[in-house]
């Protein structure tokens, strides 16, 4: 027995310096009942983007001008009617509408690159796809608010303040919907 006793005091003894170690070795890892939600520098945050744009302009003028002059040579019986006279005529009238209509929809995971003062993140996040030999690249900034972030880790793109977004193609597709040299050339000239 009194072995029994002497080894559990041993055992406490060396015990005494022991330290607790975490399974998880990331400083970075939240509580078990925190939420996920983007906070802090490098944590990420997905951007729904969900832009749509519509734009009419239309425009109309119509001008006219005229103008006529007549009269005769002389006074009294000494009258002579040569039956001078000028006149002229002018008039212009023009139409315009520009219709203009783009949808932007996806997804695009985004990196906290500062946190202000005031706890907003500012985010970047940008995506390249190549499918088809076709390069499509999309970029993303700008400002969000933790307020806005949903439960999931998500914002709508329409909640980022100061948003840029950028989305351009490169490969056969964008090279034909655009027109070549000459016709650009062409279009020019037509100006004059």
């Amino acid at each position: 027995m009194k072995k029994i006793i002497l080894f559990i005091c041993l055992i406490l003894i060396f015990n005494l310096n022991a330290e607790a170690v975490s399974v998880w070795q990331n400083s970075n890892q939240k509580g078990l009942f925190s939420d996920n939600k983007a906070a802090a520098v490098n944590d990420i945050v997905t951007i729904i983007i969900v832009e749509s744009t519509n734009a009419v302009n239309k425009a109309s003028t119509k001008l006219s001008k005229d103008s006529s002059v007549s009269g005769s040579v002389g006074t009294g019986y000494l009258e002579a009617n040569l039956g001078w006279g000028s006149g002229s005529k002018d008039s212009f009238k023009g139409n315009g509408e520009t219709t203009r209509e783009n949808t932007l929809s996806g997804k695009i995971t985004a990196q906290v690159q500062t946190v202000l003062p005031n706890g907003n993140l500012i985010i970047k996040g940008s995506r390249m796809v190549m499918l088809n030999k076709e390069k499509q690249r999309m970029v993303i900034t700008g400002v969000i608010r933790p307020r806005d972030i949903m439960s999931d880790n998500s914002v709508l793109s329409t909640f980022v303040a100061d948003a840029q977004i950028e989305y351009e193609g490169k490969g056969v597709v964008s090279e034909k919907a655009n027109p070549g040299m000459f016709t650009r050339l062409l279009g020019w000239l037509y100006i004059f």
